[in-house]
């Protein structure tokens, strides 16, 4: 697991998961939808500041560490990974 799933989910992702699939063994599904909402919207607020920075700094990104700016396309791709790594985008079926 790298470290931007890490970040951009705080850890999030199992403990949802095992609070729905026990809400939905008692048979509460109004428990396990609130908590599923209430972890996207979390999900979101978190990840999509760190991607537009990304985005946005992806010339400073690409001098600092590539030590050129031509490569500051590369940080965009990064910066959507940052949204679907928060599992906003991923289908879970």
């Amino acid at each position: 697991m790298g470290a931007s799933p890490v970040i951009a989910c705080v850890g999030m992702s199992g403990s949802v998961t095992k609070f729905i699939a026990g809400s939905m063994a008692k048979d509460d599904r109004a428990a396990a939808v609130g908590v599923f909402y209430y972890a996207i919207r979390t999900n979101l607020l978190l990840s999509l500041p760190v991607a537009a920075a990304v985005f946005w700094w992806a010339r400073f990104l690409s001098t600092w560490l590539l030590g050129t700016p031509e490569r500051a396309i590369l940080f965009h791709p990064l910066a959507l990974d940052i949204v679907v790594a928060a599992e906003l985008l991923k289908d879970k079926s």
